[in-house]
């Protein structure tokens, strides 16, 4: 049981030897995380650098940890830097950082910047490809609203017993394409009012939206709300 994370960290060859040594005179053990016996440890050279890459898998790499917090000291002090990769369990928790001194070092990160070359190149065609990339939804069906927040058991509860007290509910969910997250709002009204007033307001991950709305990614959106967008267009024209 626990949160466990993979690493990929590039020092120098000096640097790790260097980190061995201390690690000896230490009271605070951290051979898990440098030698062989638990890391795959991996040496190249670069432009006459000659540099370490340490692996490991499935960590549990928490900052609480004494041997953790040794070994980002010794990071610290490291004479050319370093760049460091740690990958959780959960799909958004990276971690990236680069102190390198020598290029040689970015070396097994180079997939980083050609990933960011690509994601940049995507939402630029996408920008240049659709002249509409956002879309609001409006729905007050009771099954769409309690399909919406059925992964949260006390909100799903609350609306359908007050479904029950025969309330009415609106949701907004707002869609952007060029956004990492839509908002969406709910609105309830009791019976004896006229207007609608905010109860709920929240960003979910625009994956979690799509996912909602019955969409495989943000192409199959964009494709949908643009050809409907020309459609419009045509019918007026």
């Amino acid at each position: 049981m626990g949160y466990y994370s993979d690493l990929r960290i590039s020092i120098t060859k000096r640097d790790y030897l260097s980190m061995i040594e201390k690690n000896k005179a230490s009271s605070i053990d951290c051979n898990d995380l440098l030698l062989p016996d638990n890391a795959i440890i991996k040496e190249f050279k670069k432009d006459g650098n000659s540099c370490i890459l340490i692996q490991l898998d499935s960590l549990k790499y928490y900052k609480e940890f004494e041997a953790v917090q040794q070994f980002e000291e010794y990071l610290s002090k490291t004479r050319n830097g370093y760049v460091f990769l740690r990958i959780g369990s959960k799909w958004d928790d990276i971690e990236y950082r680069n102190t390198a001194k020598i290029k040689a070092l970015e070396e097994p990160f180079k997939f980083i910047e050609m990933i960011k070359k690509k994601a940049i190149k995507e939402i630029t065609n996408k920008k240049t490809k659709y002249t509409k990339t956002k879309m609001e939804y409006i729905y007050t069906d009771k099954d769409d609203i309690l399909e919406f927040y059925e992964s949260n058991s006390k909100i799903y509860n609350d609306i359908k017993e007050q479904y029950d007290q025969n309330i009415q509910f609106k949701l907004f969910l707002n869609v952007d394409t060029n956004e990492t997250e839509s908002l969406s709002v709910l609105q309830m009204r009791k019976a004896d009012e006229d207007t609608y007033s905010e109860i709920i307001k929240e960003y979910i991950p625009i994956e979690s939206a799509l996912y909602y709305l019955g969409y495989q990614d943000e192409e199959e959106l964009l494709k949908e709300i643009n050809e409907s967008e020309k459609s419009e267009e045509e019918l007026e024209y």
